[in-house]
């Protein structure tokens, strides 16, 4: 990139950006009003992410690699949830049947 904002290194700091990106809804001028559309402006997301070649507007193959990205974090943030939330569950257990108590 040859400035502004540097390009996110991996998918946590991809995710952390993301949470921070304002989401609006608007309804174009060509566009009757009944119309919605929601997303970020383009403006903010070339400013969150540093992706694509205009502030206009915003690239699909930018907006996909930014969710997958944020996915692949969310998951393993999910997978770390679910070891530790068996790890207490196992302790849990074990102190219960160590103490007599039985649900």
């Amino acid at each position: 990139m040859r400035g502004g904002r540097p390009i996110p290194v991996g998918a946590n700091e991809v995710l952390e950006r993301l949470a921070t990106l304002p989401v609006s809804v608007w309804t174009y001028r060509f566009d009757h009003d009944s119309v919605r559309h929601m997303g970020p402006m383009a403006q903010d997301f070339a400013a969150t992410f540093g992706l694509g070649s205009s502030d206009r507007t915003i690239a699909l193959v930018d907006a996909n690699g930014v969710c997958m990205a944020s996915i692949q974090a969310l998951n393993r943030r999910l997978v770390e949830v679910e070891a530790e939330v068996a790890r207490l569950r196992a302790a849990q257990q074990e102190e219960d049947s160590n103490s007599g108590h039985v649900e």
